[in-house]
């Protein structure tokens, strides 16, 4: 492989790793906005917040155990949610 392959390899990586990083960072905002107001409401005493943060990997190590595609999760994902709705409910 050329230098300048590897360099654009690096280069799509680091982008990769920049756009995860934003997106996080934008989740854990609306998250933390949500967990702030929804008890707020009123008459929502029925409704409870589950926290997906984290629970499925977004990392490319192990992306593929997780998600069967960009939208669904296998079946090893789907049980980690269901445990977290199991957890609240």
């Amino acid at each position: 492989m050329a230098a300048n392959e590897v360099s654009a390899i690096k280069s799509g990586r680091d982008e990769a790793d920049k756009v995860l990083a934003l997106r996080q960072a934008a989740h854990s905002r609306r998250e933390a906005a949500i967990k702030r107001n929804h008890s707020r409401v009123a008459g929502l005493g029925h409704v409870h917040y589950v926290d997906l943060c984290g629970t499925l990997s977004s990392k490319l190590a192990n992306y593929k155990d997780w998600w069967a595609n960009e939208l669904h999760p296998t079946e090893k994902g789907f049980e980690g949610v269901t445990k977290k709705f199991v957890a609240v409910l």
